[in-house]
């Protein structure tokens, strides 16, 4: 694993950075190399999520790293570089054409972030400095291949058919323990992680096209400004609507929803190497 190519990851619209200290602003590239015999807890974490109209009452998952022989502690999480509502709808500019910001990635900070006062940290595993740096490589890796942010999953129900998966902090947490597990790694499991998931009900979404199908010279202009009109309305008008967009890949979906309410559940998730 260690020392393998890596793939680029695209570099984000300049215009994406109006405004607000993007996460991680000290790029994704700061992660620590520790002496091979060192001794490495890991831990789980999760906090309440800062408050906003789409997604009450949901927690963020992340790990924090302490290194027993150097006293270090960091935070490893994933979030969205430019806030997290750009995981959900794009910015609309003023010559009406949408700039999605929606990139998102992990990072590496050298010192326990602080949350709210809401939720937990737990030890789930003990490894050394040599397989944390294996398990390092995997998050470069991860960083640029799992690139952009969708921030609710859309299914028929919270255990119904799934359409289209999230990629938040709750993913990233998953991913992380199993390619720990993949790389030996084992985990107590006296107690394990919840992950919170929000939910848009929906039945089986339709493809309209890709970007350029839609927005290109000979695109679906009335297509084009129906998707700029959608994205213009206000987060609750657009979460009450009967319908909704989804943009993947370079594409657009339209799906019809079955519940106007975003469902938020907050699912076990067990740690890897526990009963079946």
């Amino acid at each position: 694993m260690r020392n393998a190519p890596l793939p680029d990851r695209p570099d984000p619209d300049p215009r994406c950075y109006v405004g607000d200290r993007p996460f991680c602003a000290g790029g994704t590239a700061g992660i620590p190399t520790f002496s091979e015999t060192d001794e490495v807890e890991i831990y789980h974490s999760d906090s309440e999520l800062l408050p906003s109209p789409m997604a009450r009452n949901m927690t963020h998952a992340s790990l924090y790293i302490r290194n027993l022989n150097t006293g270090k502690n960091y935070t490893l999480e994933w979030y969205s570089f430019f806030k997290l509502a750009n995981c959900i709808k794009p910015k609309v500019l003023d010559d009406d054409s949408l700039l999605w910001c929606n990139q998102g990635g992990s990072c590496f900070m050298d010192y326990v972030v602080p949350r709210l006062k809401t939720g937990e940290r737990f030890l789930v595993a003990t490894t050394s400095g040599a397989t944390f740096n294996s398990f390092a490589d995997w998050v470069r890796r991860d960083n640029n291949t799992q690139v952009t942010g969708q921030g609710f999953y859309i299914a028929t129900s919270p255990g119904g058919q799934l359409w289209f998966e999230a990629n938040d902090c709750g993913t990233f947490a998953i991913r992380a323990y199993d390619a720990l597990s993949d790389l030996g790694v084992k985990f107590y499991q006296a107690r394990q992680p919840h992950y919170s998931r929000g939910y848009i009900s929906a039945k089986q979404p339709t493809f309209l096209g890709s970007v350029t199908d839609i927005f290109g010279p000979t695109g679906n202009h009335t297509l084009a400004r129906n998707l700029v009109q959608y994205y213009k309305e206000d987060d609750r008008k657009e979460q009450e609507m009967e319908y909704g967009y989804m943009y993947f890949n370079e594409a657009y979906w339209n799906y019809t929803k079955t519940s106007t309410s975003i469902i938020i559940t907050n699912v076990l998730v067990p740690l890897p190497g526990g009963q079946p």
